[in-house]
């Protein structure tokens, strides 16, 4: 009995060890996760609160920006002088596969209105964007050419484009609140188009929760950038 006893004791402080140092090694990673989404949750809302500081409003689930000029293929356009700097709004940077190789016009550059100026590739998914002025190029955010996240993550501030100096001002673009009511029904179309051709629901009013081109077949593609990107 007494040895019945004993080894019941011992299998028992046997398994309360075994159980401790289960929970001690998982433990380690549990908090390491933890701490990694705590991380990721309080970057996210430092982002957020410096785009709403910088003066952006968010209009039917994505990003806009007052005070600067669109083009209704989602170039946004900002004067400085005889400077125009250009770059892609929100709504456009979520049409852009990840990992997508991006192309920009090279410093010295003259541009044309209207014809190609810049564009991406990913495989299948390809486009160029046409210049939405006419004049030279003399500033380009060249590091988005090999890394397009702070292209991602503030296409606004961060994530412009390129600058061309010219003397002739821009034809064709929205401001003010005709810009921001347009650019609420882009956003609100392009929820349709994931509902109609994707048969998905979009969240935060426009949001998806996967990147659109990752979802979409060729064929779809090529009808959401006419619809939206209007490139050459």
């Amino acid at each position: 009995m007494d040895t019945l006893r004993d080894m019941l004791v011992t299998t028992g402080s046997f398994l309360a060890a075994l159980g401790l140092r289960l929970g001690l090694f998982l433990a380690i990673p549990i908090a390491m996760a933890l701490a990694a989404a705590a991380w990721l949750g309080i970057r996210a809302l430092w982002r957020v609160a410096a785009r709403r500081a910088a003066g952006h409003e968010r209009v039917e689930g994505l990003w806009w920006r007052p005070g600067v000029a669109y083009t209704r293929g989602h170039l946004w356009l900002r004067a400085r002088g005889r400077r125009i700097r250009v770059g892609l709004d929100d709504l456009g940077v979520r049409l852009m596969p990840p990992g997508a190789r991006l192309t920009l016009p090279e410093r010295g550059r003259d541009l044309r209105a209207g014809t190609p100026a810049l564009g991406w590739e990913s495989g299948v998914f390809r486009t160029a964007l046409v210049s939405p002025v006419t004049g030279r190029v003399v500033s380009v955010n060249g590091g988005l050419a090999s890394d397009t996240r702070p292209l991602r993550r503030d296409p606004y501030l961060g994530g412009w484009l390129f600058e061309v100096e010219t003397s002739e001002a821009p034809a064709g673009t929205l401001g003010g609140d005709a810009a921001r009511t347009w650019f609420a029904q882009e956003s609100s179309k392009l929820a349709r188009f994931t509902e109609s051709e994707l048969g998905l629901a979009a969240a935060d009013g426009g949001e998806l929760l996967a990147p659109l081109p990752t979802l979409i077949r060729p064929d779809q593609w090529a009808k959401l950038a006419a619809e939206f990107l209007r490139p050459q």
